[in-house]
């Protein structure tokens, strides 16, 4: 996923974007996931976005609109069963789209980003701001 951000990479934040413009896909945000912390993570699925799990022995791949999710080396990404867990959660949950007024985000370095993987969709109402380079 490119561009990619560096850890402490300085980022310039728009918090007025989104009042005139959607979230879209490959956006990378600022979203308030709880009262004391703050991610910088890309939108990969946004309303009415399709997801999907394939399962093998040691985790899943992550399938968005039948595109499998990448790392940062444009190979399909192998999530742990852990995470597996928590999107098939969100399958079951949602019928496998993306819900009104929600999106999916997920980190570029996939093998330690705390993301969806982790915390599940988030709000729009989340989102702070949107990056900008």
């Amino acid at each position: 996923m490119y561009p990619t951000l560096k850890h402490l990479q300085p980022i310039k934040i728009d918090r007025y974007y989104y009042d005139s413009d959607l979230v879209k896909n490959g956006d990378i945000v600022v979203a308030k996931i709880s009262e004391k912390q703050r991610v910088v993570k890309r939108v990969v699925a946004t309303e009415g976005d399709r997801f999907k799990l394939l399962k093998k022995n040691s985790g899943c791949h992550l399938k968005i609109n039948e595109l499998t999710v990448k790392n940062t080396h444009r190979e399909n990404h192998l999530f742990p069963k852990s995470s597996c867990k928590m999107f098939s959660l969100y399958i079951f949950d949602y019928k496998g789209l993306v819900p009104e007024n929600a999106a999916l985000i997920l980190g570029d370095n996939l093998e330690e980003s705390k993301d969806a993987s982790s915390f599940g969709l988030i709000s729009l109402k989340q989102i702070k701001g949107k990056v900008i380079f």
